[in-house]
């Protein structure tokens, strides 16, 4: 078998060298241009990454357990729905969310998903906080009783300057109201600390007040049995 000769277009490449030797500037900026276009494409798509793994373990920590919610159109359901089930005696775990959106201004002004619960109804849905009830008893006191209380994250508290028992503000749609740490979630793993960063959790009176949603609840968990 005889071998397939190979070619090489020597006069072109003389005619590269010959422009490169005259411009060598223009074609080390050609090169760096193209390396930090890549070096910013690769960039966008980690942090692009990075953002959505954050939007996604924040989801699943807010999922939790449900398979079903309740859902009342835009304007959420009427809290009495909830009550309503309840006193039927309904032979699932039910749990009430009112959630949205803050701003925070003292937590670097970025957007915290604001999550109102009924923290005897949680347990079986999510365990955050039933392990924080757990530590700190008296945190769950003043979470319950205590208007405007929150619970955030022991890490993002540390990285802001904050303790149990100091005030920030929330901001929703121009909106500003002071609350007060009741207490601090401990993540128990790297997942969950991820998935805590972004998350302030109320009662449902005090989310309902920030939100702008008196009466109203956002959606109902619900735990259906196994088919």
């Amino acid at each position: 078998m005889s071998a397939i000769p190979i070619t090489t277009n020597w006069p072109l490449w003389r005619t590269a060298w010959r422009r490169m030797r005259r411009r060598p500037f223009q074609y080390v900026l050609f090169v760096l241009g193209v390396a930090l276009g890549v070096a910013m494409m690769v960039s966008i798509d980690l942090a692009s990454g990075s953002a959505s793994r954050a939007f996604q373990l924040s989801t699943d920590a807010i999922v939790g357990k449900t398979t079903h919610r309740l859902l009342g159109g835009p304007a959420g359901l009427p809290e009495s729905v909830y009550t309503d089930l309840v006193t039927a005696g309904a032979d699932l775990p039910l749990a009430p969310i009112v959630e949205g959106y803050l701003l925070v201004p003292e937590l670097g002004e970025q957007p915290f998903r604001l999550m109102g619960v009924d923290p005897f109804a949680e347990p079986p849905f999510r365990d955050y906080l039933a392990a924080s009830a757990a530590a700190d008893l008296s945190a769950l006191g003043t979470f319950l009783n205590q208007p405007n209380s929150v619970i955030i994250s022991a890490d993002v508290a540390a990285d802001y300057g904050l303790a149990a028992a100091d005030n920030f503000t929330v901001d929703n749609a121009g909106k500003p109201q002071t609350v007060t740490i009741a207490g601090l979630l401990e993540p128990a793993d790297d997942i969950a600390r991820e998935a805590l960063s972004s998350l302030i959790f109320s009662d449902i009176a005090t989310a309902q007040e920030i939100l702008g949603l008196q009466g109203q609840l956002s959606h109902i968990d619900l735990i259906a049995p196994d088919e």
